[in-house]
């Protein structure tokens, strides 16, 4: 991992490390498959070595990054970065949200959930394509698969400058529901679909370290990278995988090509985004930008 950094901060990948804003920023409402993007500051005097603050959210325990600044607004406090996923099928309402320093209660915070209307399709697939949803090894998959989109390495590769990887059709959106033969299936669409030409090339949605690039069965050809502090992006269904487990690549590097592998019924790229393993909209960070709530220095 040192050797990791190395390399990154020699190369001038890292993006610019962000003031975090004078007091805290906890967004009163989220929609459904969106992001909670939270800042907090705590006073140095409450911390020690090796200090730990969670938010506890969904039943889940997730972490919180700090910021060492070198031009911190608040002398006497360090700044702390949450995020959390919102599940495309969580009842809408009121959440309540706990953070915990050191084990210990800190703060609680109460969050909307709005609703987002998602549609419906009707998934057409071959006797051949569908028989790979019930493949023999989908459990050691599904193990492999989810303890990558669970990676917390703490350094942040990511800011708001996320890029399009393939300038394609929408064949399918997040969130929505599928019909196989009839029968909705549990659970929802969870990335991005992009039609495009066989062939077509993948590019990196930003900077990161590769933390798959294999074939699984009904994923097909994946690579996934790991942005750093819970982010995880990830690449399906592709013909040609260009990277290997363990590269570091920039945002825009070509990372494989367009296919049908896995299940999948025309030839096209399914995008994800990860936070801390939990499935979130695409576009979310597609439009970073305007859905991003500025810190103090990026304003």
């Amino acid at each position: 991992m040192r050797l990791f950094l190395t390399c990154i901060f020699a190369l001038g990948w890292i993006p610019k490390v962000w003031a975090a804003m004078p007091a805290q920023h906890l967004p009163g409402s989220a929609a459904q498959g969106d992001v909670l993007e939270m800042q907090l500051s705590v006073d140095n005097a409450k911390l020690k070595k090796g200090s730990a603050l969670n938010v506890q959210f969904d039943s889940r325990t997730l972490p919180c990054f700090s910021w060492e600044t070198a031009d911190q607004k608040e002398p006497g406090a360090t700044q702390f970065d949450c995020l959390a996923g919102i599940p495309a099928d969580m009842t809408e309402g009121a959440r309540r949200l706990e953070f915990k320093l050191n084990g210990e209660l800190f703060l609680t915070h109460t969050v909307e959930i709005l609703p987002t209307q998602y549609p419906t399709e009707i998934l057409h697939l071959s006797p051949e394509t569908k028989a790979l949803m019930d493949s023999p090894k989908r459990g050691t998959e599904v193990k492999i698969i989810r303890a990558q989109l669970g990676t917390e390495s703490k350094q942040k590769l990511w800011d708001s400058n996320f890029l399009l990887p393939l300038n394609g059709k929408v064949e399918s959106v997040f969130g929505e529901r599928r019909i196989l033969d009839g029968k909705l299936k549990p659970g929802f669409h969870k990335g991005l679909d992009l039609g495009a030409k066989e062939g077509s090339i993948i590019k990196s949605a930003h900077h990161g370290k590769v933390l798959i690039a294999r074939r699984f069965s009904e994923e097909g050809n994946m690579v996934a990278i790991d942005h750093g502090q819970g982010l995880v992006s990830i690449y399906l269904h592709c013909s040609k995988i260009l990277v290997k487990k363990g590269q570091i690549v920039r945002r825009g590097e070509v990372i494989a090509k367009v296919g049908t592998t896995g299940v999948s019924n025309s030839f096209h790229l399914h995008l994800g985004f990860y936070i801390h393993d939990q499935p979130v909209n695409p576009n979310y960070f597609l439009d970073y930008k305007k859905n991003h709530v500025p810190t103090t220095q990026e304003k």
